[in-house]
């Protein structure tokens, strides 16, 4: 089974679009999300909760990406998190950040995207 992945981005077109990619890429199980308050809630359903997180730094709401990845590695300590942002100053406070393997600058390279998605959660064959 393809693993479930979880967009947790406010820009609506690039949560399309990063979508569109990853299911184009093969990713079946691809959703988006735009505050992260509902992606925390997504990761304390007991069903499908996703072991992929792409996350804007900067979300619209009272917490911000990488608050949401403290609270869902509490909940899913196998949860795996791929950050981006398009303001550099969230970049470098994100670069600080112990465990951070992913971070990516808007606008995001397609295909380091996918490598770094493929490295985290390999397609099943």
């Amino acid at each position: 089974m393809n693993p479930h992945i979880l967009i947790v981005e406010d820009n609506q077109i690039t949560a399309y679009e990063l979508k569109m990619l990853l299911e184009y890429q093969g990713y079946d199980n691809v959703e988006t999300c735009d505050y992260g308050e509902n992606a925390i809630k997504k990761a304390q359903k007991n069903l499908n909760i996703p072991s992929l997180y792409i996350l804007d730094i900067g979300l619209k709401g009272h917490i911000n990406g990488i608050e949401v990845s403290k609270k869902i590695k509490v909940i899913n300590p196998n949860a795996e998190f791929i950050f981006v942002s398009g303001e550099e100053e969230k970049i470098r406070q994100a670069r600080l950040i112990e465990g951070v393997r992913f971070l990516f600058s808007k606008p995001i390279d397609n295909e380091e995207l996918i490598n770094a998605i493929t490295q985290l959660m390999p397609l099943a064959t």
